[in-house]
């Protein structure tokens, strides 16, 4: 609300300068009739008021339309992290079992986020697979800054500590729609380079080109989602080779959010700029795949989320049911 209170103290600023202006004409009067009559000075003056009313206009517009821009922002930020939309139940009864059936596995899912894949790595560890379940459905508190560079994009985070994240693998994907912008959530994305140093390959921001991230940026982010290529893809394609070639071949790209609108969205195995979403896809594409589930000019983070060629390892602050 600051920046629409600042917007209307400056506005008040202009307006009072816009009758002085027109009244500026009236002391020259006198020598304006002796050279031009009457007439020319009433025109000009008429003209004055007009441009005068037309700047209060546009003013108008301009702060209805931040107004809108703001609050849209505002209402977004209201929704930064969803819980689910049922309720919590004890999972000890089923993680006791000796092997899980599917149903067993599409209930830990609902009560933990963790998908059969997670499940399975964490099986037996039910302190671990039951701290999910509380992630999951705890009130975490939130907060929302804007990071730089960028001056209007706003990110949130969540206020006190990570979430847990599932243990990944090279050529998994991170996705999330903790950044937005004028209501609109973009979203970010990521591709795991190395699971053992967290470590990702991520285009973020104008003026940062892509490079080195971590996976930890996503920890703190009020939602998150982690990818996995599906099994039957990974019959032909290595996710690890997928993420070792895109560490070597995508690296130090600028920028660009207008890729697959002002350039072509497909540009050879290296492009000349790039986006978070674009280069998830461009790392997939160069071995085949074309992860971008609309098939659009623009590949987004919330495209490559729904991707049929990907499982879910893990959601966190989006609903299991409902997803992105």
């Amino acid at each position: 609300m600051n920046e629409i209170l600042n917007f209307f103290m400056q506005i008040n600023e202009i307006l009072p300068a816009c009758p002085r202006a027109v009244d500026s004409f009236g002391k020259n009067d006198i020598l304006m009739e002796s050279m031009y009559g009457g007439y020319v000075m009433r025109v000009v003056k008429k003209i004055a008021a007009i441009c005068c009313a037309v700047l209060v206009a546009l003013c108008c517009v301009a702060s209805l339309t931040l107004s809108g821009l703001l609050l849209s922002d505002r209402l977004t930020e209201s929704a930064a992290r969803v819980r689910p939309s049922y309720e919590r139940e004890d999972l000890y009864a089923t993680l006791g079992k000796a092997q899980w059936t599917e149903e067993d596995y599409a209930f830990l899912y609902r009560q933990t986020g963790l998908g059969a894949e997670a499940l399975d790595e964490l099986k037996g560890d039910n302190k671990k697979i039951v701290s999910f379940q509380e992630a999951l459905f705890a009130e975490w508190e939130t907060e929302h800054f804007v990071p730089p560079p960028s001056p209007v994009t706003s990110r949130d985070i969540l206020k006190h500590e990570a979430a847990p994240i599932a243990p990944l693998k090279a050529g998994d994907v991170l996705v999330s729609s903790a950044c937005h912008i004028f209501g609109w959530r973009h979203g970010h994305a990521a591709i795991v380079i190395n699971s053992g140093t967290g470590t990702t390959l991520e285009c973020i921001s104008l003026d940062v080109p892509s490079a080195a991230g971590s996976t930890g940026w996503f920890g703190i982010s009020s939602n998150f989602m982690v990818l996995r290529l599906k099994a039957e893809y990974r019959e032909r394609v290595n996710p690890a080779e997928v993420a070792s070639a895109a560490w070597e071949t995508l690296r130090d790209i600028p920028y660009d959010f207008t890729v697959g609108v002002l350039s072509p969205k497909y540009q050879g195995e290296r492009p000349a700029s790039t986006q978070c979403g674009h280069l998830v896809w461009q790392a997939y594409i160069n071995f085949g795949l074309d992860v971008d589930s609309d098939g659009g000019a623009v590949c987004s983070p919330q495209d490559i989320a729904r991707s049929p060629y990907f499982d879910v390892v893990q959601v966190f602050g989006f609903d299991p049911l409902k997803l992105w």
